[in-house]
């Protein structure tokens, strides 16, 4: 019997509120570091999926990711017990999109 020991260097699985529920790391020469992970809070009812490509590096990936949820739960509000977006931050969302695709014309 061979013995193995598994190290897991995904620092958002060793979140003490136990929140990152499901996450997967990966990279590839042409999507750089990516990372698709699952925020769960089943106090307030949030579920997030957040996926990621893209990122500079493996600490970036960590980062990007907090910074998102932190934007999502920053953005939702509970109303009726259904969760929505603002209708400030879909206006601000979309006009990014607007003018990211106006650069990529």
């Amino acid at each position: 019997m061979v013995s193995q020991n598994w190290y897991n260097l995904n620092i958002l699985l060793k979140d003490p509120s136990g929140r990152y529920q499901g996450v997967k790391t990966g990279h590839t020469p042409n999507a750089g570091s990516c990372l698709c992970s699952l925020y769960v809070d089943p106090k307030k009812g949030y579920k997030f999926l957040i996926c990621l490509i893209g990122c500079n590096t493996n600490k970036h990936r960590f980062q990007e990711t907090t910074k998102l949820i932190n934007w999502c739960i920053s953005h939702l509000y509970m109303k009726n017990s259904k969760p929505f977006m603002d209708k400030k931050a879909i206006k601000n969302i979309h006009s990014r999109d607007k003018e990211a695709l106006k650069k990529n014309d």
